[in-house]
């Protein structure tokens, strides 16, 4: 992966966006995985239909409760059944303790004021609060529907100096998008401050902090909005950090290239896959702790994000959004879609075929 290089990140060698490694499989397991991507898929497709018209119906309820209780009983589940289909079965959800993100020794006082967020998982999330969730692939945003019932907002591209809130297709086509030209991803032109979507919200809002997906290995740089946003980094913003974490043998679900039908079929084609949610409530990282005299401690949220990734944390990475544009554009035109024994081959190794920046269209095209 020399030829990557460029990518890294100078300060630790990380680069957030070159594939994670495949193993290949041997031929009765991948013929096998491969008649279960296509049954899975149109079960997909089944899925999808059924979505689609208990989506149009929460568009035509305008009580926040009847929403609310559309989500509940019919868009949720079958969101939660697609991921079911995706081969997520596997969906470990913690607390991680606050002296491993470095946080500190919570004071008496700050026991009293995290002990109900502390209790179960996801428990004072509320209406208008902002979940920080790093992006690698479509399923986070599967996940953060079906358990939390958020809408989303996205960053405008390139310049990422504002938001726009969109639904759950919205967010998935932002997600899924995979093209070169940042400013014709969709759901594109967002002016808005985040405090102010936060205001009119109906649902939690998931942000796509970083406006690009990743390989997992790192956290990218905030979009410039949510950077020099004081409100959400000094704690007077309600934010609970959503870090998404997954450990793979054969296949990593972290997809920080490919479209959305090669992502869905490798994800299907897999009898299991597994995803792990550490969740950092907002009660407790503003919690007064016995090093702090106050209860809105400056906080980066970046590095708080970083460090609950996984078991260990990963590293910080000084990469932009405008980085990952540049590697796709490299990476589309140098490289084919064709994966022998778990390598990308070069296109000069086929001068029969030329790849195409767009070769594989996302949700968005």
């Amino acid at each position: 992966m020399e030829k990557f290089t460029r990518w890294e990140d100078k300060s630790n060698g990380i680069n957030p966006f070159v594939p994670n490694g495949r193993q290949s499989r041997a031929l009765p397991l991948a013929a096998a995985g491969a008649v279960l991507a296509v049954v899975k898929l149109v079960l997909l497709f089944g899925v999808g239909l059924v979505l689609a018209v208990g989506l149009g119906l929460e568009t035509v309820v305008v009580a926040r409760p009847l929403r609310a209780l559309v989500r509940l009983i019919i868009t949720r589940p079958l969101v939660r059944l697609m991921l079911l289909l995706l081969g997520f079965w596997t969906i470990g959800e913690a607390l991680p303790d606050p002296r491993r993100l470095r946080l500190g020794k919570l004071s008496k006082k700050g026991v009293s004021d995290s002990q109900e967020a502390l209790q179960s998982f996801g428990r004072t999330v509320r209406r208008g609060d902002l979940l920080l969730f790093n992006s690698t692939s479509i399923v986070e945003v599967l996940y953060l529907y079906a358990r939390f019932s958020a809408d989303f907002v996205v960053p405008s591209l390139p310049d990422g100096n504002g938001f726009k809130q969109v639904g759950l297709v919205g967010a998935l086509k932002r997600a899924a998008y995979h093209g070169i030209d940042p400013s014709k991803a969709p759901c594109n032109g967002g002016t808005a401050r985040i405090t102010e979507l936060q205001s009119s919200a109906n649902f939690p809002l998931a942000v796509f902090a970083e406006g690009a997906r990743t390989n997992g290995k790192a956290v990218m740089e905030f979009v410039p909005a949510l950077a020099q946003d004081t409100a959400f980094h000094d704690g007077t913003t309600r934010v609970h950090i959503t870090a998404f974490s997954y450990p793979h043998v054969a296949w990593s679900p972290c997809n920080p290239v490919d479209g959305i039908l090669t992502y869905l079929f490798r994800a299907c084609s897999m009898f299991r896959n597994t995803m792990y949610v550490n969740l950092v409530p907002y009660e407790v990282w503003t919690a007064e702790r016995e090093n702090r005299a106050n209860n809105h401690p400056e906080t980066d949220v970046r590095s708080l994000l970083a460090s609950a990734v996984g078991n260990r944390g990963v590293k910080q990475v000084a990469l932009s959004l405008s980085v990952y544009f540049d590697f796709l554009e490299y990476y589309h035109s140098s490289s084919l879609y064709v994966a022998v024994g778990g390598r990308h081959i070069s296109s000069s190794a086929v001068p029969s075929k030329q790849a195409e920046p767009n070769e594989r269209s996302g949700l968005a095209g």
